[in-house]
């Protein structure tokens, strides 16, 4: 049991290894993955192996608030699809972004005003944003004002068959998450009832399917949904550790499926699996130090692992001193605000020189007359 699970661990933290190293490749040395989507994947797997002070988290966080849209009915969302924004705002928790911030308020109030405007409680008849949804407001432990978090859940469950299945694979394993959040808020003795017995049939289900399928699947063909399955059942600590058949088939799928170059297909591919696979190697880091009644700190030792097998690349987060805006062909000069202040006061300081030149250079045909008898009288003495 020992050698398979050291073998486990070593094979998950090369996979990770590999998929680091093509999401450092491919990252903007500004500090972020170009869109928001592949950034709010990519920031939760940094902060993995980054503390909350790095330079990249500060840069990623701070880049993902930007993007944060300001005007209009899409106010306080990133964009009009509402798992971009709920997965911003679960990325900003991830990266120690405060509930009360006005980043993840302004998100969690667009998100709650798509409620039930079907009269139904759920978004939009849509088991995928429904699921989205719930995870973020669960994920803040804050439930905006008119949002039946209960009856949302209660309306996710209604869609579970005998199997367990709730519509596929990736939305069962989702449900197992929203149980996973929900303890940070108060619900009814009624919904915690029904989320017991569901998450049970999921759990039951989404084992099942990984015990049965072929070995060139998982519970999909896809990266992402592999990746975030396999993130919903061992960041709820559901994944069957003891059994060494389907951990082994697991690791087997992503090793095939990883290119040379350490991606699944594209970033969100990539980042979803790379969740997945580090929920698990942090589980199996967990189990091992049960089994072998060590006191190691499991969190460093992952942390310390992670970050020294790929070094982060240097962020270069500073404006080039001219650049032209290609859509408005405006020319802007960027310079430091400590920079511009001695440009500031250079400039005041040879203006005052000149004037005071000017000045003196207009009084010299009053001033000559006396200089000259001085000057004499000078000279006479």
């Amino acid at each position: 049991m020992n050698d398979a699970l050291s073998h486990h661990i070593e094979a998950i933290f090369e996979l990770l290894r590999s998929s680091y190293g093509f999401l450092f490749s491919v990252a903007s040395k500004k500090g972020h993955w170009s869109e928001i989507r592949c950034t709010a994947l990519a920031a939760m797997c940094l902060e993995l192996r980054e503390e909350g002070s790095s330079r990249w988290i500060n840069a990623v966080k701070t880049w993902m608030q930007e993007q944060q849209l300001t005007d209009g009915p899409v106010r306080g969302s990133w964009g009009e699809e509402i798992w971009d924004s709920a997965l911003c705002i679960i990325a900003l928790k991830e990266l120690q972004v405060s509930s009360r911030h006005k980043s993840v308020e302004n998100g969690l109030s667009w998100i709650a005003g798509l409620f039930s405007v079907n009269g139904r409680n759920n978004w939009h008849d849509e088991p995928w944003e429904t699921s989205w949804a719930l995870l973020a407001i669960l994920r803040t432990g804050r439930i905006p004002p008119k949002v039946d978090v209960g009856a949302a859940i209660q309306w996710l469950a209604s869609l579970q068959d005998d199997s367990g299945k709730i519509v596929s694979p990736h939305y069962t394993a989702y449900f197992l998450l929203i149980n996973h959040f929900s303890g940070k808020v108060i619900l009814g003795h009624e919904v915690r009832a029904l989320l017991d017995r569901s998450v049970a049939k999921c759990q039951a289900y989404l084992i099942e399917t990984l015990g049965v399928s072929e070995a060139e699947r998982l519970w999909a063909g896809e990266a992402w949904a592999n990746g975030q399955i396999l993130w919903c059942l061992c960041l709820s600590s559901r994944f069957p550790l003891a059994d060494h058949a389907l951990v082994e088939k697991t690791i087997s799928w992503f090793e095939q499926n990883q290119s040379s170059e350490g991606n699944w297909s594209d970033v969100e591919d990539t980042a979803s699996a790379t969740l997945g696979l580090a929920a698990l190697l942090r589980n199996l880091l967990g189990l091992r130090a049960v089994i072998r009644r060590s006191n190691k700190d499991v969190d460093r030792e992952f942390e310390r692992r992670l970050a020294g097998a790929v070094p982060i690349p240097k962020l270069s987060i500073h404006k080039g001193l001219i650049e032209r805006d290609p859509e408005t062909g405006y020319i802007a000069i960027n310079f430091r605000e400590a920079t511009g202040r001695l440009v500031v006061a250079f400039i005041t300081t040879v203006a005052l020189a000149l004037g005071l030149f000017a000045s003196v250079k207009e009084l010299l045909p009053v001033v000559s007359p006396f200089l000259t008898t001085l000057k004499a009288f000078f000279l006479r003495r």
